[in-house]
């Protein structure tokens, strides 16, 4: 009796699972989530590899975006798998997924955003800018080996934000090594492109040196800390 109702509940949920795959990919964009909550209101969790599917077949961002929320809504480390993979075999990243983690609390989140910090291409700078801001919220120390040889980059202004807020909250955290390469950092500068004349095609760089005191005064204070036990 256990094994007839097994196997039928088993080909319902697989019949049902095939039905919603199918109607996502043909339906779509503004359709295709309607789909996912169907087959999420039906399996709760037990949709999480059909969603991992769905982001395959995604139409648009905002499909993409939706799924990913709605992947970290389930909760759960299979979820946060999901997203992990997803992140890493992407051809766009994207930021919101390890946004996500991060609202999960998952225990890989740290990892996601320096994975997407080293391997971001040129022209995801906005989103490199996000992922700095969002180590600097998560407040982990690990995240200070990476920061300090952006510190002249294109959003140095952030990386600098980021660092302060690390090594100020967190300063019995940071590693000596990374407290004494801040102490030692000497002049950085960020720039700043724009059009040099209005309405050309003309573009200047003009460079700016960062304030880095306040950095090198935490930095500092720590290691003096350190060294008078």
């Amino acid at each position: 009796m256990f094994h007839t109702t097994f196997l039928k509940w088993f080909y319902n949920e697989d019949r049902l699972k095939r039905r919603a795959e199918k109607k996502f990919i043909s339906s779509p964009g503004n359709e295709q989530l309607f789909h996912v909550d169907q087959l999420i209101k039906a399996l709760g969790r037990r949709s999480l590899p059909t969603l991992a599917e769905f982001l395959r077949h995604g139409s648009t961002q905002d499909v993409h975006h939706g799924l990913i929320e709605r992947i970290a809504s389930l909760g759960g480390e299979e979820a946060g798998t999901v997203l992990v993979a997803y992140l890493h075999r992407s051809l766009n990243p994207s930021y919101f997924a390890a946004h996500q983690l991060c609202e999960m609390q998952d225990p890989r989140a740290f990892e996601s955003l320096i994975w997407l910090l080293n391997n971001l291409a040129g022209h995801h700078e906005t989103t490199r800018r996000c992922v700095v801001e969002k180590l600097g919220e998560l407040g982990d120390s690990r995240a200070v080996t990476h920061l300090i040889d952006r510190l002249g980059g294109p959003f140095a202004d952030e990386v600098l934000t980021a660092l302060e807020t690390i090594v100020e909250q967190n300063p019995h955290s940071v590693t000596e090594k990374d407290l004494i390469a801040i102490t030692n950092v000497e002049k950085v500068y960020k720039s700043d492109t724009h059009r040099a004349y209005f309405g050309t095609e003309d573009f200047q760089t003009d460079y700016y040196e960062l304030d880095l005191t306040k950095l090198k005064r935490l930095a500092s204070q720590e290691l003096a800390r350190r060294r008078k036990k």
